[in-house]
């Protein structure tokens, strides 16, 4: 049986997949980690584990260094540059608003 954080990374990978329209699948691959299959890439595998300190992230490609981060956030950047390199990057932009 699947484990339910792998099912959780799944769609999670699958989501960052959708929303950056790389054609791809995501598959399990053990209780808290996925691969990324690419149609047009290598593959990438995605290990999510709990350290003593935290979360930590851990991303592996063919040809690149393995990659480790203790955020989320950390890890969408990476697979981002890894997965739709020619897309730019998100941000966001608070601003004070006026009162009226």
């Amino acid at each position: 049986m699947q484990d339910i954080q792998a099912d959780r990374l799944v769609r999670f990978l699958d989501g960052l997949l959708a929303a950056w329209a790389v054609d791809g699948a995501v598959t399990p691959d053990g209780d808290a980690a996925a691969t990324i299959v690419r149609v047009d890439g290598p593959a990438i595998r995605v290990l999510r584990t709990v350290e003593p300190f935290g979360v930590a992230w851990t991303i592996e490609a063919a040809g690149e260094r393995t990659r480790r981060h203790a955020s989320a956030q950390g890890a969408i950047r990476t697979l981002g540059a890894l997965l739709a390199p020619d897309r730019p990057a998100g941000r966001v932009v608070f601003a004070a608003g006026g009162a009226e």
